[in-house]
């Protein structure tokens, strides 16, 4: 298999493309994709990937394997690099801008957005959002294409990174719980972005819980239950648990919320 070097943006290039966008000089040219880049402001990195074309299909019910094929194209990316914003706006911009704009593009029309300042300002966030990393783990989580590989990242076979605490996990499938995380939008909010997501064995406990009762993954008992639970973080150290017993305490927390409903 051939590998090649993956061109970035230069660090200050990525501020200038982003305060133009805000300015509302570029506003347009995000809608239709005729913003241009210059080549000046970008290079070869010491990030590699393959030399074959990944084709990556823009629909929310595609999104489990985008995550994958993207990880699998770029799977030797260390935490560091994995961060790098420069390598993500370049391919939200470059490598991956048709899947960008046909995924993410919002969904008031330009005319709507120049006709309503409100609606131009949530439109700007948006691109904003979605073209666009800082570094920061809540971007990474909302870029179009690093959320992708940092969900599969996180939730591929966990078993393989710490046996030990996982190995009973065990599964033909390494990418159970990154399946998981996609059959509903709001695991990955809830379950990556707040204090849950500061554990692994919480993460996967959770998920192990979804895994098992499958009928809970619905985007009110799944926003609820994260609330439980960080709220049972708040005063209690239950990460010390074993395994079992916080899938049991997940289990409970769930009961818990469905009773009041």
């Amino acid at each position: 298999m051939t590998y090649v070097k993956q061109p970035i943006f230069n660090a200050s290039y990525s501020e200038e493309l982003q305060a133009r966008l805000l300015s509302g000089e570029s506003f347009a040219d995000y809608y239709n994709g005729s913003y241009t880049i210059d080549e000046n402001q970008c290079f070869e990195s010491d990030i590699k990937t393959t030399e074959e074309t990944v084709e990556l299909e823009p629909t929310p019910n595609a999104d489990f394997e985008s995550s994958i094929k993207l990880y699998e194209a770029y799977k030797d990316l260390d935490n560091t690099q994995a961060s790098d914003k420069r390598f993500w706006n370049y391919l939200s911009h470059v490598t991956f801008k048709e899947y960008t704009l046909q995924r993410w593009t919002p969904k008031y029309s330009i005319e709507e957005a120049n006709a309503n300042t409100s609606i131009k300002k949530l439109a700007t966030d948006s691109f904003i959002d979605r073209w666009f990393a800082t570094g920061s783990s809540r971007s990474l989580r909302r870029h179009a294409l690093a959320r992708l590989w940092w969900t599969a990242h996180l939730t591929v076979a966990p078993w393989e990174k710490n046996p030990e605490e996982f190995g009973d996990l065990v599964t033909e499938d390494r990418y159970v719980y990154t399946r998981l995380v996609f059959t509903s939008q709001d695991i990955l909010g809830s379950l990556l972005e707040r204090k849950v997501g500061w554990s692994d064995k919480l993460v996967f406990a959770s998920l192990e819980y979804f895994r098992r009762n499958p009928e809970f993954l619905m985007r009110s008992n799944v926003r609820n239950l994260m609330k439980e639970i960080n709220l049972i973080l708040s005063y209690r150290k239950i990460t010390i648990l074993p395994f079992e017993s916080l899938v049991g305490l997940v289990e409970q927390a769930a009961k818990n919320i469905t009773t009041n409903e």
